[in-house]
């Protein structure tokens, strides 16, 4: 994403207007661009959105010409890449923390089967390590 972010500023700053060769950054713009637009239709469908985000940044939601101070602000100051790079963080957070409830489940289970496969009742009759598997990842 940071390059993709730089590569972004140097074609902002080229004076020259050419399409980018590069599909990715063609990408990456065109997702950052339909983003700022979602964001610039929060006064309309989002009220309450869009007042939080105004007076996060400082800017006074109800006067006139909100929306045009808050689209140049973001135009000049959100970073979609470091955006991106967050989402991409709390995903990541999100599906490996494991919650207390979860590890006492877990530990219960194998208990079980360690009481199970201890007192040797399964083997005798071939079902033991089947059983086992399914009920760990079943």
């Amino acid at each position: 994403w940071e390059q993709l972010n730089l590569q972004t500023i140097e074609h902002a700053t080229d004076s020259r207007p050419t399409i980018s060769p590069d599909p990715d950054l063609d990408k990456y713009l065109g997702l950052r661009c339909h983003f700022l637009l979602k964001l610039s239709d929060w006064q309309s469908t989002e009220p309450t959105h869009f007042g939080d985000t105004c007076r996060i940044l400082g800017l006074c939601a109800t006067c006139e010409g909100a929306q045009r101070k808050l689209d140049s602000w973001l135009h000049e100051n959100f970073s979609f890449s470091k955006y991106l790079a967050l989402n991409v963080e709390h995903g990541i957070c999100d599906a490996i923390e494991v919650h207390r409830f979860t590890w006492l489940a877990l530990l219960l289970i194998l208990c079980i089967l360690a009481v199970i496969d201890r007192s040797g009742r399964l083997d005798s009759i071939g079902l033991g390590t089947p059983v086992c598997i399914l009920l760990a990842f079943g």
